[in-house]
This record gives C-alpha cells, sequence and structure tokens, in this order.
C-alpha cells in the first residue's frame, strides 16, 4: 500500500495528477469519467517497484473511454530500420525519455474524463483527483507522444538533431552514432536541450564503452561495431 500511495502522491508533486477542490466539482459542468486504477509489480527496477496502470478501457453503460477515442495513424519507427541506423557509426548513443507519455497536457476537457478516485488509508475521506497528462492506458497515447515530441524538434533549427528525433526515435528510445564521439556528444546535448523545450526530459545519456567490461586476455581485438560497445 505504501508503494502504491507513493505513486499517487509522485504523480500530484510533478503535476501529472491534480487534487480537485470542491468548487471545481462543483462548477463543472462538462462531460466527467472516472477511471480505475491498479498497480502491477515492476520488479526490474528499485526506485520503483510497482507502476500505476489505468483502465481506459473500462466499460460504463457498455462505453468506455477507449471505444470513443481514435488510435490515429501508426507514427512509431520501423525497429529494424532504427538499429541498422544505430550500428552505422563508430560511436554510439542512448537516450531515455523520462516518462515520455506524461510529458503531454491535456486540456480541460480532457482532464475530467480522466478522474479517479484515492484514499491513503481506510480512515481518510476518499478524495476526487484527475489525470492532466497524456494517459498510457488511452487508445491514442502512443501517437499523441510521437507527435508532439516531433513538433518540438520543428522549432528549431537544428536539422541533424531533427533528423535523429524523427528517424531514430522509438518509442521513448533515442539510438543514434556517429564515426565522431565529440559530435555525437554535441549532438545528443542539443537533442536533449530541443526536448526539454517541449518538456521531455530524458535520463542520463549512454555512450559507447560505458559498460565498465574489459576485453578478456588474449580476446578479440578487432574494432568494434557502436551497438557493440553500448551497454544499454
Amino acid at each position: 500500500m505504501l508503494a502504491y500511495a507513493s505513486q499517487v502522491h509522485e504523480m500530484v508533486n510533478r503535476k501529472a495528477a491534480v487534487k480537485l477542490s470542491k468548487e471545481v466539482l462543483q462548477s463543472w459542468t462538462g462531460p466527467v469519467l472516472y477511471i480505475s486504477h491498479l498497480i502491477a509489480p515492476n520488479p526490474h527496477f528499485v526506485s520503483t517497484p510497482v507502476r500505476l496502470v489505468w483502465n481506459s478501457s473500462q466499460k460504463h453503460r457498455g462505453l468506455s473511454l477507449n471505444d470513443i477515442l481514435i488510435k490515429g495513424p501508426d507514427f512509431l519507427n520501423p525497429i529494424r530500420a532504427v538499429l541498422l541506423r544505430f550500428r552505422a557509426g563508430v560511436f554510439a548513443a542512448l537516450g531515455d525519455i523520462r516518462k515520455m507519455f506524461n510529458s503531454v497536457w491535456l486540456e480541460e476537457r480532457e482532464v475530467h474524463l480522466h478522474r479517479f478516485l484515492w484514499c491513503d488509508t481506510e480512515d481518510v475521506k476518499i478524495e476526487d483527483l484527475a489525470i492532466t497528462r497524456v494517459n498510457i492506458g488511452d487508445k491514442p497515447a502512443g501517437f499523441i507522444a510521437q507527435v508532439a515530441m516531433r513538433e518540438t524538434a520543428n522549432f528549431r533549427h537544428f536539422k541533424e538533431e531533427k533528423r535523429v528525433i524523427e528517424e531514430d526515435a522509438y518509442v521513448d528510445n533515442i539510438l543514434t552514432s556517429h564515426n565522431n564521439l565529440d559530435h555525437l556528444k554535441l549532438l545528443s546535448s542539443n537533442i536533449e536541450q530541443i526536448l526539454k523545450a517541449g518538456v521531455f526530459f530524458m535520463k542520463p545519456w549512454v555512450y559507447s564503452n560505458q559498460s565498465g567490461r574489459k576485453e578478456p586476455r588474449g580476446g578479440n581485438m578487432e574494432p568494434k561495431t557502436s551497438s557493440d560497445s553500448l551497454d544499454p
């Protein structure tokens, strides 16, 4: 229960969710929908042992939120093409966008279609909260996040960085490479600043030869391709 509550509080602290006051609840005259939620074990991450899961497909009176949402076109890059370009350069870089879907804000009307109930303990009054960012459980979430990220790149005049964001990204990961390590680090730094302008924040980049692993004595000393030396 503590892990569950910490995830809800974390969303409120970073404004991905908001508590609805009595005034807001009473004054809102638009459509309203409450979404159920639960936790899913996430054993591979010590900092986030559980994840919140939102069920936008749960039906109420025969209709769910996802029933009335359009998925949108598939903007996901082919993984094979991304990996082929990733292996093209001598040096590689891997970037990971933090909570990518939660980086895109919902409009007020959409917020009230993402209400949920919460209380920390049984003896505390149940509160009305609402999600303020794109919910990963919504049908068009992937499309919205991809379009928002690409539109962010259009506000800058860095052609190479724009190409990487548009073509070398797969979901919330950016995998790219270059024959010059200094240029690659400048490229990744510029990409981070561009995405930051759109409120997409990245985890620290991982570059080639950062795994800490050493070549065994007498091992193969042939030059490696980018992805061979990268530990994601």
